[in-house]
């Protein structure tokens, strides 16, 4: 018996998303979509975050200076169901748009991400999500631009293939995850993180901590069952040499920036550790992968 015999996978990959970080990196949308030869897209966002900042404003500004048609969707829901996100399906099919920016926090990114998808390949909304909640059909290929923005500093979405829905009438949140539904490109501008109120700013930032611990404490890869083919290599492989070093900066950053971002909103280098710390814990579990935690939460979250 050799090695590769053993019933256990040897091998892990490591999935990025492009990252640009900076303090006014916001201003350098308009150029990254010029770049990927789009005339026309979709902001998907909130109605909060275009009431109350003018975070949505300017990014719609930056991207016309560029002769970018670009409309705004805002009805993205907090832990967003099932019905708010077909509703934003179907008012993006109903416009054709080339692509998409996610602006918010995870449930907008989230909500982004499903809504490109499934103008990129209609389908029943069933279909993609895996048994037992839907049918488990693969996504064909890859999917529109999709450029991401996080406002927050905790959920890491902008850097994974995973997007989460609450079923309502199932009482579950459950999640939708594969290398397709990657963003194109993640812009993290500390800026935008600076209206956060601080129970906002607690409660992200200990969820990116959650997932900088269950990536850093996940079974590790070398000890997970061998797959049946390569196509069922799992997204979530195990810890491992480059998560580990991922998690732990983060737990790092976090604990060194979390109170103070907490007891001071406007200092910003807090805010911009704290955000890009957030990142770096979703690379740490895009690729490893959550456990117990997550797991316990989606029952309870659809519950609530």
């Amino acid at each position: 018996m050799t090695f590769l015999d053993l019933p256990i996978d040897p091998v892990f990959s490591f999935r990025t998303v492009p990252l640009k970080f900076g303090v006014g990196v916001l201003s350098e949308i308009g150029y990254d979509l010029s770049t990927l030869n789009v005339r026309k897209g979709l902001i998907v966002t909130d109605k909060q975050l275009v009431e109350k900042t003018k975070v949505v404003e300017q990014a719609k500004a930056y991207i016309e200076e560029r002769s970018i048609e670009v409309e705004v969707w805002d009805n993205v829901e907090p832990e967003p169901s099932e019905g708010s996100i077909k509703n934003g399906i179907e008012y993006a099919k109903e416009r054709g748009h080339g692509f998409i920016v996610g602006l918010g926090g995870g449930s907008a990114l989230d909500t982004a991400k499903i809504i490109n998808l499934y103008t990129s390949f209609p389908a029943d909304f069933y279909d993609y999500f895996s048994p037992p909640i839907g049918r488990g059909v693969k996504i064909p290929g890859p999917l529109k631009p999709l450029i991401a923005i996080p406002t927050t500093s905790g959920t890491g979405s902008e850097t994974t293939g995973v997007a989460i829905v609450t079923f309502q009438d199932k009482k579950v949140k459950f999640g939708l995850s594969s290398k397709y539904l990657m963003p194109t490109l993640a812009l993290l501008d500390p800026q935008v993180t600076l209206s956060m109120p601080p129970s906002v700013t607690a409660n992200t930032g200990m969820d990116a901590l959650m997932h900088a611990i269950e990536a850093y404490t996940a079974i590790p890869y070398g000890i997970r069952p061998k797959p049946k083919s390569l196509e069922a290599r799992p997204v979530y492989q195990g810890s491992n040499p480059i998560s580990d070093v991922l998690a732990e900066r983060a737990i790092e950053v976090i604990g060194e920036n979390l109170l103070s971002a907490y007891s001071n909103g406007n200092n910003l280098e807090a805010r911009a550790n704290m955000h890009l710390a957030a990142s770096i814990a979703g690379l740490a579990f895009g690729n490893a992968g959550v456990h117990i935690p997550h797991a316990l939460s989606y029952p309870i979250g659809g519950e609530a």
